[in-house]
């Protein structure tokens, strides 16, 4: 049991991790979801990641994230298992998971919670909306996502305190994402507040000393736990989240309109088919994974070797997709 691998006490209520790492996370938050009996006994779970673009199990990270802007800054790109859109991680932020049993699943009032928390301790007067985010003044404050299955259900949801809100715009602006046609779950954008801008005060270590307290005296002999980072069991289910296949392979069939006279057909990661009147053209790409390592050296071989034929009005396009491959 994974109990035993991470020692876990029997009355431990939150758990809050010591990894930085989005995908020592997400493979933390998975194992607890398949190794523990939520029965009488649901769980808490605290984190924060380095920067990092957390995509939700459905989407396409070609639309929905900035490749090209991760890349050159250095930032990760994860996808979870729970379904929902695409957000920004740091350490200007937390991530707040409660993983129960389903029938004790209750999103609005896990959200509600948190508003508690934060009009008591910090005076701050937020509220969630029939979206189920967690808004101040109009502002979103926390984007939230759950999954369900099993008999076990948890909801997870982020809060801005301090994050770089510039980072967080420019990496969740793809400059394809308007000649991607797919039917991936979108993303919805809204206008963020930092927390820090209404209370100095607050920020995830003070937010988490009050929320555990709060969750805490809830139930009798409950205790807070700290889970390494280093935990061998975890690193290795990691290794399997921060891979091609899970990030860019799991993505749902899409289509990607180069420019009025070709189309590619993506599925599984690769070009499977190609439309437009330069399809035959452009075969040598079929097969080949949409990522930059083995797309751009056959697509340069095709214009030249096809330079006399190969007209300019077909190259149109090729240039925005091959700067936001991974």
């Amino acid at each position: 049991m994974l109990g035993s691998i991470l020692n876990l006490p029997r009355n431990a209520k939150v758990l809050r991790s010591l990894s930085f790492d989005p995908f020592y996370n997400l493979a933390l938050e998975d194992w607890l979801f398949q190794n523990i009996d939520f029965t009488n006994n649901p769980l808490v779970l605290f984190s924060q990641n380095s920067p990092s673009v957390i995509l939700g199990s459905f989407q396409n990270p070609w639309k929905e994230a900035n490749i090209k802007y991760l890349k050159r800054n250095g930032i990760k790109l994860a996808r979870r298992s729970s379904g929902g859109g695409t957000v920004y991680h740091d350490l200007g932020n937390c991530n707040v998971s409660i993983l129960t049993t389903k029938w004790e699943y209750d999103r609005k009032g896990n959200l509600e919670k948190i508003c508690k928390v934060l009009r008591d301790n910090f005076f701050i007067s937020c509220q969630v909306n029939k979206k189920l985010d967690i808004v101040y003044e109009g502002f979103k404050i926390s984007g939230t996502a759950s999954r369900i299955a099993r008999g076990k259900a948890y909801h997870h949801f982020t809060i801005l305190f301090s994050s770089d809100v510039y980072a967080l715009t420019e990496s969740l602006q793809s400059p394809l994402q308007d000649i991607i046609k797919t039917n991936a779950t979108p993303s919805v954008p809204s206008p963020v507040i930092n927390l820090s801008s209404v209370n100095e005060h607050l920020n995830a270590d003070s937010f988490y000393s009050v929320y555990s307290d709060a969750v805490l005296r809830e139930c009798r002999d409950a205790c807070c736990y700290e889970i390494p980072a280093d935990m061998h069991e975890i690193v290795i289910h990691s290794h399997k989240l921060s891979s091609w296949d899970r990030v860019y392979r799991d993505t749902p069939k899409f289509r990607i309109s180069i420019n009025p006279n070709i189309e590619l057909v993506i599925e599984k990661g690769r070009v499977t088919t190609l439309e437009g009147n330069a399809s035959h053209i452009l075969e040598p790409l079929l097969k080949t994974r949409l990522c930059y390592q083995e797309f751009v050296p056959k697509y340069e071989e095709i214009v030249e070797n096809f330079s006399e034929c190969y007209s300019e009005n077909n190259t149109l396009g090729f240039n925005t997709l091959i700067q936001n491959l991974p």
